[in-house]
């Protein structure tokens, strides 16, 4: 039995970029031997590639580590955005060693749907949004034989910018409110925020997170997670990197630009992303189911959510789609706590 284990960080830290060396083909080596130094089976793998930089750079190196076309999949969105996702996958299965693509369409398997593992009662943790939809993913993999799925988690923290950067290209952190309905032990426990803090990690809490959220779905289906933009090395020489390499995350468009990608597929001209998707399933299921769920709140017996401003605020959202998205923390977290209780 082959096991995917991650080597020390010692063993894979790359040199320092020398003066006047190439940042892209240096990452690029790099990112090929963080793979290849892992135990995992070629044909048994897959990787989960929305077709964004981070997890198409995942999906190219490995297929370059292997030397033989890899197995994606995705959700698929609807919409020009969605018909633009597709052209993408096209060129990149083409130009970028991709193989066999096992798509999801998003609309048949929305956050909070009936039938679905949450509405349904199911054992949940914190979850992503699409848990549902990714189920549907990790499941015909897991029957197709797979066991090792490959990730783009942690891309974002690996040409993050600073918070001095970010001010000084006009771009600031936005920092998303807590919402009015907090409960009183949750607003006491806003000031105990950042008090006593561990020392910092290598990888960003943000990196960490990411992991802790998407990795339970995968490890639930029989999959095992593999995430090589956490490495450690390689997100320290990502810190190293001067502004203009990881603005725009400027070092994954070149090196897509390199393998001959057109410009739809590294810099595409309309946003790929699930808010639209969220924004209706929150309308059609999840604004009702967070409703229901407040005639006996677990979050608001704990004094954690506010039973009354949840309410206003669900009706408030409806025909508002930002802060319909926003009421989908609280319910997801209602309905986790619930499904605790039932284990």
């Amino acid at each position: 039995m082959r096991i995917d284990y991650p080597l020390p960080a010692a063993h894979v830290s790359p040199r320092r970029l020398r003066t006047g060396a190439d940042p892209v083909a240096y990452f690029d080596h790099h990112l090929t031997q963080v793979i290849a130094r892992r135990r995992f089976d070629p044909a048994r793998s897959a990787v989960e590639c929305s077709g964004g930089l981070d997890s198409s750079t995942v999906a190219q190196s490995l297929a370059a580590a292997v030397r033989e076309p890899v197995r994606v999949g995705a959700l698929h969105i609807g919409g020009p955005p969605g018909e633009q996702q597709l052209r993408r996958r096209a060129e990149m299965a083409e130009r970028a060693g991709w193989g066999a693509d096992t798509l999801v369409p998003m609309a048949d398997h929305l956050p909070f749907a009936p039938g679905g593992p949450r509405a349904g009662g199911a054992l949940v943790g914190v979850e992503g949004a699409y848990t549902e939809a990714l189920g549907v993913l990790y499941s015909a993999w897991r029957d197709a034989g797979v066991r090792w799925v490959f990730t783009g988690v942690a891309g974002d923290e690996l040409l993050g910018l600073r918070p001095e950067e970010r001010r000084q290209i006009g771009d600031p952190w936005r920092v998303q409110e807590s919402g009015d309905w907090l409960g009183d032990a949750a607003r006491t426990a806003l000031d105990l925020v950042g008090r006593d803090l561990a020392p910092a990690s290598v990888l960003l809490v943000s990196a960490l997170q990411g992991l802790a959220t998407h990795s339970p779905g995968a490890l639930r289906h029989g999959l095992w997670p593999v995430n090589p933009l956490a490495e450690p090395a390689l997100l320290r020489f990502g810190e190293s990197l001067p502004l203009e390499w990881r603005r725009h995350k400027r070092l994954l468009r070149v090196r897509m630009e390199r393998l001959g990608l057109s410009q739809e597929v590294t810099d595409p001209p309309l946003r790929e992303n699930f808010g639209p998707d969220l924004e209706t399933a929150m309308a059609v299921h999840g604004l009702p189911l967070l409703d229901s769920l407040m005639d006996d709140s677990a979050l608001g017996r704990a004094r954690l959510l506010d039973v009354a401003a949840v309410r206003r605020a669900a009706r408030a959202a409806r025909g508002d789609g930002a802060l319909a998205r926003r009421l989908y923390r609280p319910l997801m977290l209602e309905v986790a706590v619930r499904s605790w209780s039932r284990a």
